[in-house]
């Protein structure tokens, strides 16, 4: 990629990315939590199981936007997983003793970083993304 052409796709498709993948991040953490301090109520073991799960989701989270930017479709599969997952968290957290600004914060962020992914931007960004790729394996 010239440098041209590299400039204008981190100009045009680098904030969306961001704002997609910070979004869930952030809502993930918020949601494993409150999701872990509700289930697990022994506070010697909530730190443990808190700690597995966000790590575990954090490095499938990371996993699947690598692969996406490597051009691989199957990634976007496991974005989607993951935000799913967060979100039936942070549904199962509605009506329970948990603040209920922290559980709408969480599955506000996690909303905003599905439609970013749905975006006309991020399409066209996955799109060129896959034409890189292939355009790297032919040569």
């Amino acid at each position: 990629m010239k440098p041209q052409a590299y400039s204008r796709f981190m100009s045009r498709f680098f904030p969306t990315f961001l704002l997609g993948f910070f979004s869930a991040v952030f809502g993930l953490s918020i949601a494993v939590a409150l999701w872990s301090d509700l289930q697990w109520r022994n506070p010697s073991d909530n730190a443990q199981y808190s700690t597995l799960l966000g790590a575990g989701l954090a490095l499938l989270l990371s996993l699947g936007h690598f692969v996406m930017i490597r051009g691989r479709r199957w990634g976007l599969g496991v974005i989607w997983a993951v935000l799913g997952i967060g979100l039936l968290m942070g549904v199962s957290l509605l009506g329970s003793r948990m603040p209920a600004v922290l559980v709408g914060a969480s599955l506000l962020l996690l909303l905003v970083s599905l439609l970013v992914l749905n975006s006309a931007r991020h399409r066209e960004m996955r799109a060129y993304l896959i034409a890189l790729a292939i355009e790297r394996r032919g040569s």
